[in-house]
């Protein structure tokens, strides 16, 4: 179960880094919609570290950045990516 808790902490963090990008090639209710989500994967994020703490485990340090898939570069390849990063936090938390 650690393992795939610890894959969950990675999907979370690799979302949150993802949002970053994503954000700023957004406006209006896109931007918040972001927003609101990387939100929810930094809470996610921060339950599972405390989880693995009571576990008394351990997880690799999130690494400083991320090879996203593509470019972002405009309103659509970020919802695109969102889309993606979302796809794959849901896998990783199917396995845990």
């Amino acid at each position: 179960m650690n393992a795939q808790l610890t894959a969950a902490l990675s999907a979370e963090e690799a979302a949150i880094y993802a949002y970053g990008t994503i954000g700023v090639h957004l406006s209006g209710t896109d931007r918040a919609l972001a927003r609101t989500a990387e939100l929810d994967h930094r809470a996610r994020r921060d339950e599972l570290v405390a989880r693995l703490d009571q576990l008394r485990a351990s997880a690799a340090p999130a690494p400083a950045g991320y090879d996203l898939p593509f470019p972002v570069t405009d309103r659509t390849s970020a919802l695109k990516l969102a889309v993606q990063v979302e796809d794959g936090v849901a896998q990783a938390w199917r396995a845990a």
